[in-house]
């Protein structure tokens, strides 16, 4: 049996897989993932206000970004993590 070592890097949108062929019959992976957080997204996981308005905000789970809005007349307060009334909160992209 011949020794052919070769590398290959195999990559998608989320996930790159790097893995070494040792022999033609055996395979030994090695699994990096990387994780391409959404623009919106500062943190991989947790609950953000919107850059651009104050109705709405931004839901991250691994890097995804779902944006939320508030119900209307309420604005997103991000130290209590809720939507609430606009005179706890200063903000002046009501409108968006």
């Amino acid at each position: 049996m011949s020794a052919i070592n070769y590398d290959h890097y195999y990559c998608t949108v989320i996930i790159c897989i790097y893995y070494t062929v040792i022999t033609i019959i055996t395979t030994v992976p090695s699994l990096y993932v990387y994780i391409i957080p959404d623009r919106l997204c500062p943190k991989l996981d947790g609950m953000f206000p919107h850059p651009a308005s104050c109705r709405k905000f931004v839901y991250c789970s691994r890097g995804a970004a779902v944006v939320l809005t508030c119900p209307s007349d309420l604005v997103y307060n991000s130290k209590a993590m809720t939507c609430d009334y606009r005179d706890s909160i200063e903000c002046s992209s009501y409108h968006q």
